[in-house]
């Protein structure tokens, strides 16, 4: 049986943490009042960002020039425009999103930094309405992209549970049970009512404590200790 390379299996399950990762810390980012805590949390979840950037370029490189299963050569023609629309889809998303933040946090006076290591040039000045827009277009690629990976994960779990093929199979570097598909099941679920649940509940966002998170933080990078600055939103 025809299968992907495990460099193929190994840089999608590292998305795929990725994206669980800085999906998680987003929505966890918006209820939280500790200063500190914020600071610590923004600073992994850009550096997160970043690291997908890289991932999603080196994939980009290979992912479509790669060999397709056999399997996914026996899928009919709507599937497969299903299947290709969905990959270009995301490797849009996983680009875009993160850079969307990237903007954010330039237009809002701040580097993004990665893990501390070095930071990453300005793509934009500060500037109110390009980071306004900046956040409003990040929060609309986060809805997208976790809608499409609920649906991603459910069509998986379909052509193994229903089909009975092995796309699933596939993209997992070692054979599993039924019981390690059934979790993978399970996790979609838990993010749909996760997601649901944010929907249906969101509150207004903490601004006050971001600006104070941001102009502390901004202080740090640049040895200004306690030193004010004008406040910005995020």
């Amino acid at each position: 049986m025809n299968t992907h390379s495990k460099f193929i299996k190994v840089t999608h399950a590292i998305s795929a943490i990725l994206i669980f990762l800085l999906i998680a810390s987003g929505f966890y980012m918006q209820g939280i009042d500790n200063i500190d805590n914020m600071i610590a949390m923004y600073d992994w979840h850009k550096s997160l960002g970043v690291l997908l950037i890289i991932i999603t370029l080196i994939r980009l490189m290979f992912v479509f020039r790669s060999a397709k299963p056999t399997d996914a050569t026996e899928h009919g023609r709507v599937e497969v425009l299903i299947a290709t629309i969905t990959k270009v889809t995301f490797y849009f998303l996983l680009l875009s999103l993160p850079l969307s933040g990237w903007v954010m946090t330039n237009a809002a006076g701040f580097d993004v930094s990665f893990f501390g290591l070095f930071d990453l040039p300005k793509l934009f000045v500060d500037n109110e309405l390009t980071m306004q827009l900046a956040s409003k277009t990040h929060s609309i690629l986060v809805n997208a992209i976790t809608i499409l990976l609920i649906l991603h994960i459910l069509a998986a779990a379909k052509h193994h549970f229903m089909d009975r093929d092995n796309t699933l199979r596939n993209m997992f570097l070692v054979n599993a049970g039924n019981a390690f598909y059934y979790l993978i099941l399970s996790s979609a679920i838990m993010l749909l009512l996760t997601f649901s649940w944010h929907i249906l509940t969101k509150k207004e966002v903490n601004h006050q404590t971001h600006e104070s998170a941001h102009e502390q933080a901004h202080s740090q990078e640049h040895g200004m200790g306690d030193k004010p600055h004008d406040s910005l939103t995020h």
